[in-house]
């Protein structure tokens, strides 16, 4: 039995995680511009995007809500939300199937994707057996160092978990 030994990967100084300070960064010319010796952090309590999103904006569904949530001017009785139901309705009784899934997204959820997997028992089983194999002689080439042949990952499987080839040959 044979352990592999590793070497350390080598890192070039120039993309190492420490490049000293003289090491200039790809596409700099001069030498300064763009030299590591130059890159300042932010000082504490100072945004880097100083023009940012302004306090107090609103998101666009925080408008949406606050539109639907009012009196309608057509008619002040109902309010905006009540409206678009009754339009998405209609058109959902027109036969219009994106207004009918929208209501129906809506008022049960969105329908879980489902994936189906065509494939018998005995399919089932033979994928598993491979996969298993596999498995034993991937695991002992890394972790022992030893190559496994198909046989005697097939003994293995047998001497220890003997129920999974029970279930198996059924």
């Amino acid at each position: 039995m044979t352990k592999k030994t590793s070497k350390p990967k080598q890192v070039s100084p120039r993309w190492s995680k420490n490049p000293s300070t003289d090491t200039p960064l790809p596409n700099s010319a001069n030498g300064k511009r763009g030299n590591v010796a130059n890159l300042k952090p932010w000082p504490k309590g100072v945004s880097g995007n100083p023009a940012g999103r302004p306090k107090g904006a609103r998101y666009l569904s925080e408008a949406y809500k606050q539109w639907l949530s009012q009196a309608s001017e057509q008619d002040p009785e109902r309010t905006n939300a009540d409206l678009v139901a009754e339009a998405i309705g209609k058109l959902a009784i027109g036969g219009t199937i994106a207004a009918a899934q929208e209501i129906s997204d809506r008022v049960e959820g969105r329908a879980k994707a489902t994936l189906e997997i065509n494939e018998n028992e005995r399919e089932h089983k033979t994928r598993i057996y491979k996969t298993m194999i596999e498995q034993v002689i991937k695991d002992a080439r890394e972790e022992l160092g030893e190559t496994l042949d198909r046989a005697a990952a097939i003994a293995a499987i047998a001497e220890y978990e003997p129920e999974i080839l029970d279930y198996i040959r059924e």
